[in-house]
């Protein structure tokens, strides 16, 4: 077993870059106007910050005693930088809850109680495995909304500046978290096959749940029953380039590959990138 850190230099550690949300000009369908593809972003807003507070739950139970001093320390970044991420999506989901989504604050509650309860029924290995199959979500879509945002709308110049800078950072740092946590598999000793049949598994759940809140969202806005937003949210489920194909087509080709994907960004890029964040 490998206890190296290949893939980032001491210097580049995970830290938590800690920006402050404007939501000046911003409304509920901040992504040029488009309600569909506003309310995909804003259903997955919604869904973080119980993900990642389970997310961070693990991590930090975990024995962190034994691992790499390299790799303990991006874990501790890992966690800080997940703790930052769900506080800033909390204050845009109260954002949302004010503009008549009330469900949210529900929403969140009910989902953390039911992640706490799957986690604490898995076996140890696949639980460890969790932050993993999580990330491979995360960095897929990440990765096509810094190389593909163009084509969802997320360049419009009717997009304000606000909520987009949140989900690039967000993005950004996420693709930090991918060799993170694959590194910690190795250093635990659990075969990436465990990381494997997580996202596999949750795969149905995860899609299900995004759909179903997305469509929440819709529904209380009335956009669902625009026939051209219906078919608008139709082909967004279907097209393999759309967000939801994204999730799928981004997950499975980091299982098959075995490695994480920066796409033309590179490692390099990413942390070039984040620098405009530092502070």
């Amino acid at each position: 077993m490998s206890t190296a850190r290949p893939h980032f230099a001491p210097e580049a550690a995970l830290s938590p870059r800690r920006i402050e949300v404007s939501l000046n000009r911003a409304s509920v369908h901040w992504v040029g106007g488009d309600p569909v593809t506003s309310h995909f972003f804003n259903a997955l807003s919604a869904l973080i910050p119980p993900v990642e507070r389970i997310v961070i739950r693990i991590l930090r139970d975990m024995d962190r005693a034994t691992l790499p001093d390299p790799l303990a320390r991006d874990i501790r970044g890992l966690i800080q930088q997940e703790a930052w991420h769900s506080r800033i999506h909390r204050q845009c989901n109260q954002a949302l809850a004010l503009c008549g989504y009330s469900a949210i604050p529900g929403l969140d509650g009910w989902l953390e109680r039911a992640l706490r309860l799957v986690v604490r029924c898995l076996p140890r290995k696949l639980k460890l495995a969790l932050p993993y199959a999580f990330e491979l979500y995360t960095a897929s879509l990440s990765l096509a909304v810094l190389e593909r945002g163009n084509d969802w709308g997320l360049e419009d110049a009717d997009t304000p500046e606000g909520p987009h800078k949140v989900l690039i950072w967000h993005a950004l740092e996420e693709l930090e978290h991918q060799d993170v946590c694959g590194d910690l598999l190795e250093a635990l000793d659990i075969r990436r096959r465990w990381g494997s049949f997580a996202a596999l598994a949750i795969m149905p759940v995860l899609l299900t749940v995004v759909a179903l809140t997305h469509l929440y969202f819709m529904h209380t806005d009335r956009s669902l029953y625009r026939p051209r937003h219906v078919r608008c949210y139709l082909g967004m489920l279907i097209r393999q380039r759309g967000p939801y194909g994204t999730l799928v087509g981004g997950v499975l080709r980091r299982l098959w590959r075995g490695e994480a994907d920066y796409g033309n960004t590179g490692r390099a890029g990413v942390l070039r990138a984040l620098t405009q964040f530092t502070g």
